[in-house]
């Protein structure tokens, strides 16, 4: 079985990878999508120690206690006013305005 190797043009390499494994339907060749490390891109950018850990653990205790992900939408006038000092009134607007304040503030 011939492991064949392709790049796409913003890196991301598709390759042929024998985990062992040996599917049913004959002699297919797993594959693999393997990512350059980025640190940067036109569209994303990645902060490192931005949130507490404390928030952090705050808001992914809040999300796997509800089973699903949440979102949002706070205004930045709304952040720079603090309305959402009392987390009891609403946790979600809470966990958007802190994050937004660590990122921008």
């Amino acid at each position: 079985m011939e492991q064949e190797t392709f790049e796409y043009d913003d890196g991301a390499v598709v390759e042929g990878w024998n985990d062992g494994f040996e599917p049913a339907l004959g002699n297919q060749v797993q594959k693999m999508i393997r990512y350059p490390s980025r640190r940067k891109s036109q569209f994303i950018q990645v902060h490192d120690n931005v949130l507490s850990d404390e928030l952090c653990d705050k808001i992914y205790n809040y999300a796997i206690a509800h089973s699903k992900p949440w979102g949002v939408y706070v205004s930045f006038d709304q952040v720079q006013e603090d309305r959402s000092k009392n987390a009891d009134e609403n946790i979600q607007e809470y966990f958007a305005t802190e994050a937004v304040k660590a990122l921008y503030l």
